[in-house]
């Protein structure tokens, strides 16, 4: 029963020692801003791709107006 209480001990021990590396690596990353940065680029890139869409559809909706304008000019 004694072995088991130990064996019970070094799992438990590897697990907790598991969990306070990726604790340290995770306060680490966050210090360094490699994380922070990364979801800034990100949300930065999501705004560009929103912007350029908006003025694509703009743009696209202006060509329909003229184009609307020239075929009703013709037609009358």
């Amino acid at each position: 029963k004694q072995d088991d209480d130990e064996k019970r001990t070094d799992e438990d021990g590897d697990q907790h020692g598991a969990l306070v590396k990726k604790m340290i690596e995770s306060k680490q990353q966050l210090k360094d801003g490699s994380e922070i940065s990364a979801q800034k680029t990100d949300v930065k890139t999501i705004t560009q791709t929103d912007a350029q869409r908006r003025r694509e559809r703009e743009k696209i909706q202006k060509d329909v107006d003229k184009l609307r304008e020239t075929i009703q000019s013709l037609t009358k």
